[in-house]
């Protein structure tokens, strides 16, 4: 088995003497991506249709004499069970408190918390109970309330800290910024009178990691500036067609390859980089305040390029929030709301014994093992957590988990294994590879796996057939990953590493249904 380094595989694989054709196919699937329409109109009930005729109707020059390829656009439906009334009506809330009461201005310098908090939530700023009820017997509703009243503002908070992080990462000289030219026709929703700006973007698509040059997509908050003024703004309806590829100004040594052109470096260490410049044509929908809706009508000239800044996505807070407003769906939420030592879910299973031959364990890690084992076998959900300081083996013990639970995941089976990060995804993977190395036991990996360079119905087959899944943990409860839950057998086991750094509501966002963790 080739080793696997605990690097950037798709990187490594760009700048290698393959890099071209990497690029290729990335773009190519882009491009699959890019003739389709995506929304989040539904957090206003709009039809989606409604905002694709009003588009159709405005005929736009540049994008007439474009040279692109044109496709009938598609609606991306991956079915959310997840989106109940109440998270819908939660989420709603949270863009308005944005787009209507959050101040770009906050995003200079760092405010008190008390001055802050009045900003971003008309909540009180709770502390955290060691348990929410006492006893088993409480009033549900009563206290999932107490729990929505005390989770949502820290998430508001921690959603702030991600625009500081972003604003502060952005190069904010004029020619990193998102042009955009404005519509003069635009949408007011009659039931929610909610204001939406449309129009056109064209974005530089290259392979890099600076957020705005990614192309611009549903729940994407975005900075406007209007008379040197800022407001917020949240995308709600993109609707993307591609340009084909161009040559960048960066210079390097051209090379054209049917209609693809292709930059390579001349650096003695970097012969083998090349970069690939997609430019791709947008309609978009952009959800402002009321306040915005009118400065714009009163001084922006239509036809005139404006400015937007790209923050962050809204989606993992998106994924939180519904994850608490559906609290009482999930299972185990009275074992989370009034934790008791006689709780089953809590309780070791019966021990059984577990032979375990690798004699590199050590006594601490064979118990834990056998633990593990035991819970998998057991037909009660349990949660068992492992403590310990760096450098004690836990991501070991983790791969020795795998090894021993692998024989068991007949049918559809499969363990998902989580990380705060791609890097410690990539460390998790080398463990268990090596694992698996010193233990001679086959196993078949796919190391090239990006949702940049797998068709989707591709990669829903590699899902379906795999028993070991690794992903970080907010991917892993994207609509992807929750295709698997469709399944007549699914996730059986979920192990989640450095488990401190996720906050509690994410472990419950993973695990919607009866599953051991």
């Amino acid at each position: 088995m080739a080793s696997y380094n605990n690097t950037t595989w798709l990187q490594d694989k760009l700048n290698g003497s393959d890099g071209y054709y990497y690029r290729k196919a990335q773009n190519i699937l882009l491009f699959d991506q890019t003739n389709s329409t995506s929304s989040a109109l539904d957090l206003f009930n709009i039809s989606g249709p409604i905002l694709n005729q009003l588009l159709t109707s405005m005929q736009i020059q540049e994008a007439q004499n474009a040279d692109f390829e044109h496709q009938e656009s598609f609606l991306l439906t991956d079915k959310d069970y997840t989106w109940t009334l109440g998270a819908q009506k939660a989420v709603r809330e949270l863009c308005k408190q944005i787009v209507t009461y959050w101040l770009p201005s906050y995003l200079y310098s760092e405010k008190p918390v008390t001055v802050l908090h009045s900003m971003l939530i008309n909540k009180p700023l709770l502390n955290i109970p060691l348990q929410f009820a006492e006893c088993l017997d409480f009033d549900v509703n009563k206290t999932l309330d107490k729990y929505k009243d005390i989770f949502i503002p820290l998430h508001y908070h921690e959603l702030w800290s991600e625009f500081m992080n972003s604003y502060n990462e952005i190069d904010h000289n004029d020619g990193h910024h998102i042009k955009i030219k404005f519509y003069n026709k635009n949408y007011i929703d009659k039931q929610s009178n909610a204001k939406i700006l449309l129009g056109q973007v064209w974005t530089n698509y290259i392979n890099n990691l600076n957020p705005q040059s990614r192309v611009l997509s549903p729940y994407d908050v975005i900075l406007l500036i209007i008379n040197n003024i800022q407001y917020f703004g949240i995308i709600v309806y993109a609707q993307h067609k591609h340009i084909k590829s161009k040559e960048t100004s960066i210079p390097r040594e051209n090379i054209t390859v049917d209609k693809w052109t292709i930059v390579q470096s001349k650096k003695e260490n970097q012969s083998n980089q090349i970069e690939l410049e997609t430019k791709i044509y947008s309609q978009i929908g952009i959800y402002v305040s009321d306040e915005c809706y009118e400065i714009f009508h009163k001084n922006h000239n239509i036809g005139q390029l404006m400015n937007i800044i790209r923050l962050t996505s809204l989606t993992p807070t998106k994924r939180h929030i519904t994850a608490i407003m559906n609290l009482s769906s999930w299972p185990q939420y009275k074992s989370l709301l009034a934790p008791s030592l006689n709780d089953p879910y809590y309780q070791l299973a019966d021990q059984s014994n577990v032979i375990i031959e690798n004699c590199s364990f050590n006594q601490e890690q064979k118990k834990t093992i056998q633990i593990a084992v035991n819970m998998f076998d057991d037909i009660q959900e349990r949660l068992f957590l492992i403590d310990g300081p760096p450098g004690t083996g836990k991501s070991k013990t983790i791969a020795g988990i795998v090894g021993h639970l692998l024989d068991k995941l007949d049918g559809n089976k499969k363990i998902l294994i989580c990380a705060p990060s791609n890097t410690a995804c990539d460390e998790l993977m080398k463990k268990i590879l090596e694992y698996f190395n010193q233990t001679n036991q086959a196993i078949a990996v796919c190391t090239n796996f990006n949702r940049c360079t797998i068709e989707k119905q591709i990669e829903k087959k590699i899902l379906t057939k795999a028993k070991i899944i690794i992903s970080t943990l907010n991917y892993s409860a994207s609509s992807r990953l929750r295709l698997l839950n469709n399944f007549k057998t699914c996730i059986s086991f979920i192990i989640v590493d450095e488990a401190c750094q996720a906050s509690e509501v994410a472990a419950i966002d993973l695990s919607p249904d009866n599953r051991s963790i």
